[in-house]
């Protein structure tokens, strides 16, 4: 009896002590939660809204063109051209990245990387934001070696037929694509591998590689895995391993079109001091931005503090 006691006693002093233990982590989690308000109350830009999406499902979805319409652009011009097209002239297609991977900003130097692009502090930045109509005819396609080919077929293949006429580069281009098969393999390495020799057959000989740069916007640093792979702007070399890791945001083709066909708001920021390391917000794009046509601004800033970004045209 006495032996039940003492454990019962035992028992509930420890219970106790476990309780006062749990509520002074309770207070002191409450308190933290608290400040983390009370910060994001007094400086709303520093805390971003919590999204209701998890990333998973928002990468899920850019894998899907279809499902897919909110696409981020960046060139770098010298002082004085404004594109009224997507690329240009003669581009059948067009690169760009999806607009919510980059929301909250990044800084703008950071932001040209991740699709591969060399930031040019001594050119002016044009910055296009776009949601193509569905009927618009802009046809946007994941940038895979699967997707690609298809797109280079349905591009040239009013063009040309195969065997390729003799001397054509952009005929031998078309012919390889077009004979594409993509089929299935339990080996999954097997049959992205198939897609990924037919794509090097693109960049084997100097003249069909300059087709798929002018028509295509395609360097060499393109994967064709969907994904742009980040700091590949220079054209340096680069291994499997550092290629297959920095392969962060997805990419897709979008056809050459107007800025006003492709549903494009734009804006120009000239060089400035601190360009670089200014945030490049696609919700300030969509609001101090021209719509099919472009607008210069004098700075960077986040959508919602625009204080400065009085637009010309």
């Amino acid at each position: 009896m006495d032996r039940e006691g003492g454990l019962s006693k035992r028992a509930a002093d420890a219970c106790a002590r476990g309780s006062r233990r749990r509520e002074r982590l309770l207070a002191t989690a409450a308190l933290a939660t608290l400040a983390v308000l009370a910060a994001g109350c007094a400086d709303s830009t520093s805390w971003p809204q919590p999204t209701t999406e998890a990333p998973a499902t928002i990468t899920d979805r850019s894998r899907d063109a279809t499902d897919t319409a909110d696409f981020l652009r960046l060139l770098f011009v010298p002082s004085g051209v404004v594109p009224d097209r997507l690329g240009l002239p003669a581009a059948l297609r067009v690169f760009a990245t999806a607009a919510p991977f980059f929301e909250p900003a990044l800084a703008a130097a950071v932001t040209a990387d991740y699709p591969g692009l060399v930031y040019r502090a001594d050119q002016d930045l044009v910055a296009l934001r776009c949601s193509p109509p569905t009927d618009g005819g802009i046809d946007p396609v994941l940038a895979s070696w699967p997707q690609t080919l298809k797109a280079i077929v349905a591009d040239l293949g009013g063009s040309y037929s195969c065997p390729p006429a003799e001397g054509s580069p952009e005929n031998e281009v078309y012919c390889i694509a077009s004979e594409y098969v993509d089929t299935a393999d339990t080996v999954v390495s097997a049959t992205i591998g198939r897609a990924l020799a037919v794509g090097m057959l693109l960049f084997e000989t100097p003249e069909r590689a300059d087709v798929v740069r002018r028509r295509f916007g395609m360097y060499p640093a393109f994967s064709g895995l969907g994904f742009a792979v980040k700091g590949t702007g220079d054209g340096a070399a680069i291994t499997a391993e550092a290629a297959l890791r920095r392969s962060v945001v997805p990419e897709y083709l979008l056809r050459n079109a107007t800025l006003a066909d492709a549903g494009c708001y734009c804006l120009i920021v000239p060089p400035y001091d601190g360009r670089d390391a200014a945030p490049l917000d696609p919700a300030f794009v969509a609001q101090a931005g021209g719509f099919g046509s472009c607008k210069s601004v004098p700075r960077l800033e986040r959508a919602g503090q625009a204080t400065s970004a009085s637009a010309t045209t």
